[in-house]
């Protein structure tokens, strides 16, 4: 199995988060959606 390291920007903030997933597409739904708690949500 191998993995995916992925950036993403918060346009109105300028905030860049970084991680490692091995599911892309659904790491990316669970950002756009705020499934997780965390860092991504403050």
């Amino acid at each position: 199995m191998s993995g995916f390291v992925y950036m993403m920007s918060d346009k109105p903030r300028g905030v860049i988060y970084t991680g490692v997933t091995s599911d892309l597409h659904g790491r990316i739904w669970e950002h756009r959606n705020e499934i997780e708690k965390g860092f991504t949500q403050k």
